[in-house]
């Protein structure tokens, strides 16, 4: 007998906080409160970026427990009759979001280390030269 897959809200809306987020916000959090002229202004901007993303992140958890295979997006649409609507869609995401999403990593991991280190990291990021002309 398999487990009932259902998709849970704590688990869809722990998605959603951690793309919405993600590990930039640790690390740029001036540039959008800069952007937003308030710190409350970036949260709020924030929230409704989550809330944009929440019918997208139920339609993707109920495609995952129907699919339980890895990529699911690709058999989704090649079992809907479209072997190159799967090929566009796998390379799609691939290159809009597995990619940003590993360099996002790589410079969060990198600036960690610096910051183990002793290191300053202002001299780098520093919002008001980068905003300032």
């Amino acid at each position: 007998m398999q487990p009932k897959r259902k998709s849970a809200i704590p688990s869809v809306l722990a998605l959603i906080i951690g793309t919405v987020i993600g590990s930039g916000v640790f690390i740029n959090l001036p540039l959008p409160e800069n952007a937003a002229g308030s710190p409350m202004r970036a949260v709020i901007a924030w929230t409704i970026g989550g809330l944009i993303w929440l019918p997208q992140f139920f339609i993707l958890s109920k495609k995952g427990a129907a699919y339980p295979q890895q990529g699911f997006g690709y058999l989704y649409l090649e079992k809907a009759g479209s072997p190159f609507l799967g090929f566009l869609y796998a390379w799609t995401v691939f290159l809009t979001s597995d990619t940003p999403s590993i360099t996002i990593l790589a410079f969060s991991t990198v600036a960690a280390i610096l910051i183990l280190n002793g290191w300053p990291l202002y001299h780098w990021f520093n919002s008001k030269n980068i905003t300032q002309k």
